[in-house]
């Protein structure tokens, strides 16, 4: 009988595949990332259905060990995956995949056929699966996972056969073997193994990063506005004609002003007095310093990535801060807006400027599941922070932007939740919120919820309102435009958010300790149609309409939010079990096998953004069609 990995982290999608599939006679066996899927692989699978976006070890990198190993090289792999990036599926050809299958849009009908072709027909299974409750919602064909749902019912009955013989290819003792090589290759165990490389001294990082930053200092005109700016009593008038001295700044600070986020309907702004009119002090004044901290970086080097996803990160932040700021102190408005904006110049110069370096840091990240702060420190003599910091020394801000990026930062190295200066407490609210709003330098980034406790100590206030997401994106968008000057084609894949919304509808259940200024909320607004509630539902009517669930629990034995709890709601559903994802803070008490498992935060948004496709696909009938490897990498 042939063996079929299937790696994935979504139980949604990974359960009822693997239901599937065993019903067309495969055996299979599965993991949740790519560290689990290392730990089957002395099963000797025939066939690897792999995810992308995963915790701990994605798809690609697991991919490129699979391939590094001569006893894998040849092992056959088809992606099964929500992500469409024509990079990421290019970057996996080269690697060597055999078929490529996205989650919207496959049929069961087709991934069998895929499988057959490498593997062959399945055994014929010696008796019929009982068949899916009259109820169920799985007989549409069209929809993949709504296929799938019904094999997820009968993979829950009693077997009625015996448990499969050792695989036909693997040696005597490879159960026994497995057994041994999951209890000795835990990620800890594997992290404990792994020889992890210093790739650089901390003084050859800060050589190279002061090579960089030379005479890449503000200009005196931009240090007069980010004085001005940081000034309670700024004025107005005085800040346009700081402005006004610099010809180039002027330029561009009037070419933002025409800009779609910016321009009134007053008619084309022409000098910077109408500027300051049209769109305000506040608004001139970041622009300017925008552009002043932007010229102020070095260009970026041959082997880096694009950075303009983190810039527009910063932007957001920037954005948010002043906002949270402004709520308890108008006068420190100014200063927040330069915080958030200037608190990742790090991470930039890392991806420009150390480019090979940083992404072997990502990929044991990836690999390791550990701190990325811990690796960057061994690997590199530094982190990321502490490069922010000499970035922001060597381009000369003053310190009352330099200290509350230090707090934050110092935080992050710490594992501490509150950063103690009030600044810092706002930036690492916005940095949240800014990720929330799919406003993030990678579909990797954070989120989780924010408690009142947080928000009280930070802005005064427990519930203030939250922004619209749809207007910042707009405002960042234009903004990072402006700045980079990027070709049609690849500004247009750039000016949008890292994931589609799709049209499910999902159940927000938020305990009342968390605040309604909410990263995961405005996370699920853009990915989905989103009702959020404070307890879970009572009756079947209360549930009918939506998809999807997600719970939002500080501990997974808080009342009325247990597993057994979530259980029972997932359960009312005439449609079949709802989709439910369900995120704590600490997981205090073990669910049973047959109630949901917690996910503890902070999560990423590539994992909601998967949550939310396979939920999508559920609820939402598609045509099946198959996209070739060829036409995706294209």
């Amino acid at each position: 009988m042939s063996i079929i990995l299937v790696v994935d982290d979504m139980p949604i999608f990974r359960e009822p595949l693997a239901a599937s599939l065993q019903l067309a006679g495969y055996e299979v066996i599965t993991a949740g990332n790519g560290i689990e899927a290392m730990e089957k692989l002395p099963l000797r699978p025939d066939l690897i259905l792999l995810d992308i976006a995963m915790p701990q070890m994605d798809g690609l990198s697991f991919l490129r060990q699979l391939r590094q190993d001569p006893g894998t090289r040849d092992l056959p792999v088809i992606l099964l995956s929500a992500v469409s990036d024509k990079a990421i599926v290019a970057e996996a050809v080269r690697i060597g995949v055999q078929g490529y299958l996205l989650k919207s849009r496959f049929s069961l009908k087709e991934l069998l056929a895929r499988v057959e072709k490498y593997v062959g027909q399945a055994a014929e299974p010696d008796q019929k699966p009982a068949a899916p409750p009259p109820s169920s919602a799985a007989a549409a064909p069209s929809a993949a996972l709504r296929v799938l749902a019904a094999a997820a019912y009968a993979a829950t009955q009693p077997p009625k056969t015996a448990p499969s013989a050792p695989p036909r290819h693997a040696p005597p003792d490879a159960a026994g073997a497995s057994e041994k090589h999951r209890r000795s290759e835990s990620p800890q165990v594997i992290a404990a193994q792994v020889q992890i490389p210093q790739l650089l001294t901390r003084d050859q990082c800060e050589h190279r990063a002061k090579t960089a930053l030379q005479a890449k200092t503000l200009s005196g005109i931009v240090r007069e506005v980010i004085t001005e700016a940081a000034s309670p009593r700024s004025d107005m008038t005085q800040i346009a004609c700081i402005i006004s001295r610099d010809p180039m700044l002027s330029a561009r600070v009037l070419q933002a002003a025409n800009s779609v986020a910016y321009a009134t309907g007053r008619g084309m702004v022409t000098n910077m007095a109408d500027a300051v009119r049209n769109i305000g002090c506040a608004k001139i004044r970041d622009i300017a310093t925008t552009f002043g901290i932007f010229d102020a970086m070095p260009e970026s080097s041959a082997d880096g990535f694009n950075p303009i996803r983190c810039w527009q990160h910063a932007f957001a932040a920037a954005i948010l801060c002043e906002r949270l700021a402004a709520i308890s102190d108008q006068t420190n408005a100014g200063t927040a807006h330069l915080v958030g904006l200037c608190h990742d110049l790090g991470e930039i110069l890392f991806h420009t400027h150390f480019g090979s370096e940083y992404q072997q840091v990502l990929e044991l990240e990836s690999r390791l599941g550990k701190p990325r702060e811990q690796l960057e420190r061994t690997m590199l003599g530094t982190t990321h922070g502490e490069l922010a910091m000499l970035t922001l020394q060597c381009i000369g801000l003053p310190e009352s932007i330099l200290r509350p990026i230090e707090a934050y930062h110092a935080s992050i190295s710490d594992h501490r939740d509150d950063p103690g200066e009030r600044l810092a407490r706002v930036l690492a609210l916005a940095e949240l919120a800014a990720n929330g709003m799919l406003l993030a330098s990678s579909g990797h980034a954070a989120v989780k919820p924010i408690t009142r406790t947080q928000l009280r100590a930070a802005v005064g206030q427990d519930q203030p309102a939250r922004p619209d997401s749809a207007s910042i994106r707009s405002e960042v968008f234009s903004l990072s435009g402006l700045l980079a000057r990027l070709p049609g084609r690849e500004e247009s894949k750039l000016m949008t958010a890292l994931y589609p919304c799709g049209k499910v509808r999902v159940l927000l259940v938020r305990a009342p300790v968390f605040s309604s200024y909410d990263p995961i909320e405005a996370a699920l607004e853009s990915l989905a149609k989103v009702t959020v509630v404070n307890r879970l539902p009572a009756t079947k009517a209360d549930i009918a309409e939506y998809g999807a669930l997600v719970v939002m629990s500080p501990t997974s034995s808080a009342p009325g939010m247990t597993g057994a709890d979530i259980g029972r709601t997932m359960g009312m559903r005439d449609a079949g079990p709802l989709p439910v994802s369900w995120l704590v803070g600490r997981a205090d008490a073990p669910a049973a096998p047959s109630e949901p498992q917690p996910t503890v935060w902070p999560i990423s948004i590539a994992h909601l953004a998967e949550f939310v496709a396979a939920a999508d696909v559920q609820q939402q009938p598609q045509a099946s069609g198959d996209l070739s490897i060829a036409s995706e990498a294209a």
